[in-house]
């Protein structure tokens, strides 16, 4: 068998005892083997041009990421070193509100770093398959009312708008945190002060729309926005570009779902989950 410069392979023919091959029949196999030939190479090609492919989107990936990631880093631990630094002045100790400031600095440095931490050990669990969702009995809306409180210092104001009574889903408590975080964040980045989260049921799903007034997400973007690292043209600097991409296999390890869109000024991600079905009688304890 040959391709158009290099033999392929070996064909074995065993006749036994029936009379020889005719001309006819042997140029009908040597047809055969030729097409077979060339067959058998646009295959390896191909499979090389793939191999090839993945390999060069696994070096630019890795290269995004320590871009991303070295980016990240530096900025919290820049600002832990300075205000560390400071604190080791002893005109600086005797002045009560710049060692309160500085304080205030170094916790703030210190919770964007364990974010970044925390978003590549999240993707890292996620990819390899090993993270396991527990299912805990919880309410989206207190869920979200709980991070925007706890994360106030990075989220500023954020509304929340709740339809009356608990939305119950089936989920692991800390890993949808972060997924409602991630994305408070990211509205955050692009929609400034004007971001609102709103849970609500709706048929056997439970939603949370995050929604804010920035210049909404272009047709380029739309198709890539939860890709992982990607990022859109003209995006203000920082992030790992992992947040989104986060939030989706998080969703879907939950079995629900997360997409994105535009309004009439600004984007709205919405992520659905199954929601919950209270058993007979707990109804009452869970008001």
């Amino acid at each position: 068998l040959r391709g158009r410069e290099n033999t392929l392979g070996v064909i074995a023919l065993f006749h036994g005892s029936r009379p020889k091959l005719t001309l006819e029949q042997i140029n009908l196999l040597d047809s055969v083997c030729q097409h077979l030939g060339l067959a058998l190479e646009r295959d390896i090609l191909s499979r090389e041009a793939k191999a090839t492919k993945l390999l060069e989107e696994s070096e630019r990936l890795h290269q995004t990421l320590l871009n991303s990631v070295s980016h990240e880093l530096r900025t919290p631990l820049t600002s832990l070193f300075g205000a560390a630094s400071a604190l080791n002045d002893p005109a600086t100790r005797e002045n009560p509100a710049a060692v309160a400031a500085l304080g205030a600095e170094l916790v703030h440095a210190a919770e964007r770093l364990n974010r970044v931490v925390e978003n590549l050990l999240d993707m890292s669990r996620l990819e390899s398959g090993t993270l396991r969702a527990k299912k805990d009995l919880l309410d989206l809306t207190d869920l979200t009312h709980s991070v925007v409180a706890r994360y106030e210092r990075f989220l500023g104001p954020v509304t929340v708008e709740e339809r009356a009574g608990p939305i119950w889903v089936l989920g692991d408590e800390t890993l949808l945190e972060h997924a409602i975080l991630n994305l408070l964040l990211n509205a955050k980045k692009y929609g400034g002060d004007s971001v609102t989260a709103e849970t609500k049921a709706q048929g056997d799903q439970a939603l949370l729309l995050v929604k804010d007034a920035g210049p909404g997400i272009s047709a380029e973007a739309m198709p890539r926005i939860f890709d992982k690292f990607y990022r859109a043209p003209g995006s203000a600097p920082g992030g790992t570009g992992l947040g989104l991409s986060i939030v989706r296999s998080i969703a879907e390890l939950h079995g629900g779902s997360v997409r994105a869109g535009n309004r009439e000024k600004g984007a709205v991600f919405t992520m659905a989950l199954p929601r919950a079905t209270l058993p007979i009688g707990m109804e009452a304890t869970h008001e």
